[in-house]
């Protein structure tokens, strides 16, 4: 007959089976860190082994706070220094599944500006889309690798998410702070505390431009193909429902990844694509809710159409020609060439709250115009000229530009044509800085933020998002949020 099986066999099996279970959960190795000092928000790379092959509900803790994280494999993870770690020398660690790694140590300290740069935010790549400010200020900022970041005003990092593949379209936000971001065939909604509230597919086509949120707080967008596929125009309600939808446009060969913004004037929406019939591109003009007005052939490079202050549509009218648009049919009221029929490209305008219109042409002048286009003033360059963007106070007008084989710039005119400020930017990872974004100012318009790009060819092609003191620059230390 079978003996019972004694306590202490019993004790011992069980012993073993836990001493058998936390062999099987090892904790994560840290071995080194790309930085041992660095300041509030900085990127930090940490290599290892057995970090996991995603994050899941793994963190990062440096300094005593769970870090922000753009990048997480099993060997390496990319994660940015947090508002709430300690100052001075501090820990930094692993945590997978509960159990934390060995810690290694660097030194925190807070952000300090330079002369007119705020701060500058470093991103996983380029940032060519054009950023958003949300009401309370919050930056949201998308790069070429379809990360989302939101920044607060003093360049602290609130959170990091990546909704898309593909970060090449402008940034929007409503009233409420939620972001919106498309890239291929989806457009997706981003709560204020970084978690996704709604995805919207469209596997018939990628969206060409937008998203941008109108005056009715619906979200308006465009997803086309090249032979015009695609829903087309889209109009979201706040909680992703599709409103509206009218297929039928497309980009015009070599404009595929333009930033295509939507705009909004005169109970409109605008954005450039080709259509049946213009198909060298066109701005559209759509009713809000839905049906067109009109479509009128302009450049294909076209990214924006300006709105003034009484619904007149600025537009990039050709490669010489601006041109002020009828909103009610589209007719062109006035037109402003480039001088001397010259050889120079325009960019696209811009346009202040209080008519004042500007532009700049490539390799050559910058231009303040009346809200008639007429000339109020000129000023010579020869450096190849980005879209300007006029601060909400219409007390600043700035641009970007370059010149061939040096780093890019950012420039600042005031209203007279003055120029208030120029900020080079360096050399730096094998390559010249360049504003890759066009200029978006902050709410109280004291801060203008510019994406920009490094090296794409560089090991490691990061760009950063930029922001610049629009009135006297400082040099005062940057407290967290």
């Amino acid at each position: 007959m079978m003996q019972p099986v004694r306590r202490s066999t019993l004790m011992v099996v069980s012993a073993f089976v836990a001493w058998l279970a936390a062999a099987e959960s090892v904790a994560a190795t840290l071995s080194a860190l790309s930085t041992t000092s660095a300041p509030k928000a900085a990127r930090l790379k940490l290599t290892g082994a057995g970090f996991g092959a995603s994050q899941a509900s793994s963190v990062v803790m440096i300094g005593g706070a769970s870090a922000p994280v753009s990048r997480w494999s099993d060997t390496q993870i990319t994660a940015y220094v947090p508002e709430g770690s300690a100052l001075g020398s501090v820990p930094v660690s692993v945590v997978v599944d509960a159990l934390p790694s060995n810690s290694l140590t660097m030194v925190v300290s807070d952000r300090v500006a330079s002369g007119r740069v705020r701060w500058r935010l470093q991103t996983e790549r380029s940032v060519r889309s054009r950023s958003a400010v949300a009401p309370d200020g919050t930056v949201l900022v998308l790069d070429l690798s379809g990360t989302l970041y939101a920044v607060t005003p003093s360049g602290g990092v609130k959170w990091i998410t990546r909704p898309v593949g593909i970060g090449q379209n402008p940034v929007a936000v409503g009233a409420d702070g939620v972001a919106y971001v498309a890239g291929d065939g989806a457009l997706v909604a981003i709560n204020p505390d970084g978690t996704e509230k709604w995805r919207f597919i469209d596997t018939t086509g990628s969206f060409g431009a937008g998203p941008g949120v109108g005056p009715d707080g619906n979200i308006y967008a465009v997803s086309e193909t090249t032979v015009g596929g695609g829903m087309g125009a889209l109009i979201l309600s706040p909680s992703g429902q599709r409103l509206y939808s009218q297929p039928g446009y497309r980009h015009v060969y070599g404009t595929a990844g333009l930033p295509r913004e939507i705009t909004f004037g005169s109970g409109q929406w605008y954005f450039q694509l080709g259509d049946a019939t213009n198909t060298g591109g066109a701005l559209q003009a759509l009713q809000l809710g839905g049906g067109r007005r009109w479509a009128v052939q302009v450049d294909k490079y076209t990214g924006a159409a300006a709105i003034g202050p009484d619904g007149r549509v600025y537009v990039r009218m050709g490669a010489q020609r601006i041109a002020a648009l009828s909103p009610s049919t589209g007719a062109v009221l006035n037109t402003f060439n480039y001088p001397n029929n010259l050889n120079s490209d325009w960019a696209n305008p811009d346009v202040g709250s209080d008519g004042s219109v500007y532009v700049a042409a490539s390799f050559g002048s910058t231009f303040g115009l009346t809200a008639t286009l007429t000339q109020k003033w000129s000023s010579a360059g020869n450096s190849v000229s980005a879209d300007f963007a006029v601060s909400p106070n219409a007390s600043l007008a700035v641009y970007t530009g370059y010149n061939l084989g040096s780093p890019g710039r950012i420039l600042a005119h005031a209203p007279t044509g003055t120029l208030k400020w120029t900020e080079s930017l360096p050399s730096e990872n094998g390559g010249n800085m360049m504003a890759a974004s066009r200029p978006r100012f902050s709410n109280d318009s004291a801060t203008v933020y510019v994406g920009t790009s490094t090296n794409d060819y560089a090991t490691d092609p990061y760009g950063y998002l930029y922001a610049l003191a629009t009135g006297a620059s400082t040099s005062t230390s940057l407290l967290g949020d």
